[in-house]
């Protein structure tokens, strides 16, 4: 059963070194027409100001600001995060993104109607400092994310199989989701094995389980794209964290997938290791360094 409005939405941040964008994201949480909110920050062990522009808000009620002793990485810091978050609803907004005011209100009135487990909807794309009206999932649509979806005018699906197979290519589950707390507490929180794609084998996991997911199709953010995002920042680290994700799903690990499945995912893991194998082609590596790394990588 869903909670009425009286319902808490935990809304967690993770911020290392974003002292350029993360008040835009701390602002964008501030404003959430939803009641009540809390609101986590966990500093990972930033070097810059990240972490005072973040005590800054320390004053708001319901707000709690961590600062990690050392850097641990995105996918410790959601996990800290969760453990010290009480909502019975939860989201990560990373911190170079943007949610509009209502889009905790609009995303969770419709969970409740349709009794879904994670909700989200469609984001504008902002490149760097500049607000675009590209949009992630529908049309127009960035081109970075035109491979997920096999051209620019397919649109999200809108039943769960379909959003299984879309998924199994490489689309992610937008990572503003709002999820129902109870699907961690079956599935696990973020993987240890992972540091990039831990959110992709997350949102695998809950559907493959069986998770009800709903799609708004109004931009209620945006996703910002910069290098130095995670995946764009050293996509030979990203194109590595993939595959070992990719080989937790093909182990059978989060449930079974059909033959049709297993070649879809295969295929995905063959473009995987394409990228990877062009990106250290254009490193500075010598033969013997690049055949030593791959071999400490255990892929």
């Amino acid at each position: 059963m869903f909670l009425n409005n009286s319902t808490t939405v935990s809304i967690i941040i993770p911020a290392y070194n974003a002292q350029g964008f993360v008040n835009h994201a701390l602002e964008s949480a501030l404003h959430q027409t939803y009641n009540p909110i809390e609101v986590i920050v966990v500093d990972d062990g930033s070097t810059d100001d990240t972490f005072k522009i973040c005590q800054g808000y320390s004053q708001f009620p319901n707000w709690k600001i961590y600062k990690l002793p050392r850097n641990r990485g995105a996918r410790f810091a959601y996990n800290f995060g969760w453990l010290h978050s009480q909502g019975e609803f939860v989201m990560f907004l990373d911190a170079d993104d943007i949610i509009f005011p209502k889009y905790v209100e609009r995303i969770f009135g419709v969970m409740v109607v349709e009794e879904a487990d994670i909700g989200f909807s469609n984001l504008y794309v902002m490149e760097g400092y500049n607000k675009t009206s590209l949009l992630c999932y529908g049309t127009p649509r960035h081109p970075a994310f035109n491979f997920a979806f096999g051209g620019p005018e397919e649109t999200f699906p809108k039943t769960h199989m379909d959003l299984r197979q879309l998924i199994l290519r490489t689309a992610s589950i937008s990572p503003r989701s709002l999820y129902r707390r109870k699907l961690f507490e079956t599935h696990g929180l973020e993987d240890h094995r992972l540091s990039i794609s831990h959110d992709w084998l997350r949102n695998m996991a809950f559907v493959l389980g069986g998770a009800h997911c709903i799609f708004i199709d109004e931009p209620l953010g945006y996703y910002r794209v910069h290098n130095q995002g995670n995946s764009q920042k050293d996509p030979v680290a990203s194109a590595v964290d993939a595959l070992r994700a990719i080989d937790i799903v093909l182990s059978g690990e989060l449930g079974e997938l059909s033959s049709e499945e297993k070649s879809a995912i295969t295929t995905l893991k063959k473009a995987y290791r394409s990228s990877l194998f062009q990106g250290l082609a254009q490193s500075d590596l010598t033969n013997s360094q690049i055949i030593s790394w791959l071999a400490e990588q255990k892929i």
